[in-house]
């Protein structure tokens, strides 16, 4: 077995058709063992009934990524740094992995949850501009000015259009 990081450095270069295989439920970092298996050209001594590898099932290991989504990770972190190094390939591994994403930059984390939806909700709101100073929501009640291409205030539109209640007042 080769480690996690022989393996991210190889990438660069691409590397053997298969899966990468990691030890099941442990923290993946430089020196985790590591390797690549090809199911599709393992012997029928080499698998069992279901088709899974021995050497993995024996080894505690599962499958993580396959070959060409490896050397796009690596590829990808040439983009967030001109100097990629192999802690920085460790995390956008791991990133991708969790998020099925590509880290954007190094130390990113992404909003959870609720946190995000407010994200998503709040820059839908603010695309929708500035409500007019002389021309009144059409919705009874309300003194707010609408927004351009519509009839409605920010918070009436944005209700219309998500059919949910508005979490902004500004």
């Amino acid at each position: 077995m080769e480690t996690l990081e022989e393996i991210l450095l190889r990438a660069k270069d691409g590397l053997e058709l298969g899966w990468l295989f990691l030890p099941k439920n442990k923290l993946w970092v430089r020196k985790t063992p590591a390797v690549i298996i090809d199911e599709d050209e393992l012997s029928e001594s080499e698998v069992n009934d279901d088709g899974d590898s021995l050497f993995a099932i024996e080894n505690n290991l599962e499958s993580t990524l396959d070959n060409q989504t490896i050397e796009s990770i690596v590829a990808s972190a040439d983009t967030i740094s001109s100097k990629v190094s192999i802690e920085l390939l460790i995390e956008a591994f791991n990133y991708y992995y969790k998020h099925d994403a590509f880290l954007p930059e190094s130390g990113f984390k992404p909003l959870e949850g609720n946190e995000y939806q407010r994200k998503l909700d709040l820059d839908f709101y603010n695309l929708l501009g500035q409500e007019s100073s002389t021309i009144e929501c059409v919705r009874k009640e309300c003194l707010r000015g609408k927004i351009s291409g519509s009839v409605f205030c920010r918070v009436h539109h944005f209700e219309m259009v998500q059919n949910k209640a508005c979490p902004f007042t500004n």
